[in-house]
């Protein structure tokens, strides 16, 4: 049991440290700048990092197509 607890702390932590990593990566890149996450300690690959990307790309594309059609239904 605390095993199973102490795993899901660490994943918890693990998600806010990506979603951290992800806004960073946002903010630099629109400057046109580039950023290297393992300056500043992040440990995650280079495969989490672009497949948490593209998942971030699709969970907002899915908002907007949510929203447009409650938008559309409304009208």
């Amino acid at each position: 049991m605390q095993l199973r607890e102490l795993q899901k702390t660490r994943r918890a932590q693990e998600k806010r440290e990506l979603n951290d990593l992800l806004d960073i990566i946002e903010m630099v890149e629109s400057t046109g700048d580039t950023y290297d996450p393992s300056a500043d300690g992040f440990v995650f690959s280079e495969s989490q990092i672009s497949e948490s990307i593209r998942t971030r790309k699709r969970e907002r594309l899915a908002n907007e197509a949510y929203n447009h059609r409650r938008e559309s239904a409304a009208a």
